[in-house]
């Protein structure tokens, strides 16, 4: 049997897949042709879940897949040995990345690198007193908000007002022209 999440072998029979820990009876019973509208409206291209199922092919645990994908590699050191800071004391803040050989502490959503004492990103604090607050639809890019952007140029961090690989201003979300 192969999970409908990463694309790996499960056991016959398993409840959840080991390498993802998708519940395997939450399969839902869907065809190729109704999936495409669906992956379409969540914004995942055919690369992006053949790139997320490459990344579930080499994780050795659920958390190694979780970390690969939501905190990525060290932008320091390039170490692949970190995780997030969720259940670190003081912090618990899932978006705070941390590397386990350097020990280097950024904010996984917008590249910045907390300073010492810092524990979490300034950006967070723009997006707090938003008053769009759960409406926001900058929500799965914060960068993409023009008061974030501007914040993450005022500290050298790339924005979402820079012009992508083919030198053209990235489209804002949906649903905010």
């Amino acid at each position: 049997m192969i999970c409908w999440n990463c694309g790996k072998e499960v056991p016959k029979g398993a409840k959840s897949c080991k390498h993802c820990e998708s519940k395997i009876e939450d399969l839902p019973d869907i065809s190729p042709a109704e999936l495409e509208p669906m992956l379409a409206a969540a914004g995942l291209t055919e690369d992006m879940l053949k790139e997320m199922r490459e990344l579930a092919g080499e994780a050795k645990s659920a958390d190694e897949f979780a970390n690969m994908m939501f905190v990525g590699d060290c932008p320091k050191c390039g170490s692949k040995n970190v995780g997030n800071c969720e259940e670190t004391r003081g912090i618990e803040d899932v978006t705070v990345g941390r590397c386990f050989d350097c020990g280097l502490m950024w904010c996984a959503e917008c590249g910045y690198q907390l300073k010492k004492g810092e524990t979490g990103c300034p950006h967070w604090a723009i997006c707090k007193a938003c008053p769009q607050d759960e409406d926001c639809p900058f929500v799965a890019d914060t960068s993409g908000c023009p008061k974030v952007a501007g914040w993450m140029e005022s500290v050298g961090l790339p924005g979402g007002n820079e012009p992508d690989e083919e030198g053209e201003k990235r489209d804002p979300p949906r649903g905010t022209d």
